[in-house]
């Protein structure tokens, strides 16, 4: 019999990182790995202890927002198939994507969050 455990999407960091390592240098090492696609999936990392300081929702269950770690800094955040009222009583450890969020003729770091948990 399988168990529940079992049945859990697992998902592979490659590393945890502060939002203070998240510069142009770490952006233009990422896109060393691209493409990204089938056999070679975007890397996924994750900071621990993060803040929200703000959260709105977007779309049809979907949330954005700005985050702060526990160096200070701050990193904007959006979140697909995650409600507001779904996420867990901070602070949060997160895994996420990086990426650079290009609109209105700005690019800004962005994380694109995959899971969420209470730190504690």
């Amino acid at each position: 019999m399988v168990g529940r455990d079992a049945l859990r999407p697992r998902i592979e960091i490659l590393g945890w990182v502060g939002f203070d390592e998240i510069t142009d240098g770490f952006f233009a090492e990422r896109a060393m790995l691209e493409p990204f696609g089938h056999g070679n999936p975007e890397p996924i990392f994750a900071t621990s202890e993060v803040v929200p300081l703000r959260i709105q929702s977007v779309g049809q269950g979907h949330c954005r927002g700005t985050l702060r770690d526990s160096s200070g800094r701050h990193l904007s955040f959006i979140a697909f198939r995650r409600a507001v009222d779904s996420l867990p009583p901070p602070p949060w450890d997160v895994a996420y994507s990086p990426q650079i969020n290009r609109f209105g003729g700005r690019a800004r770091p962005q994380a694109r969050i995959e899971a969420v948990r209470s730190s504690r």
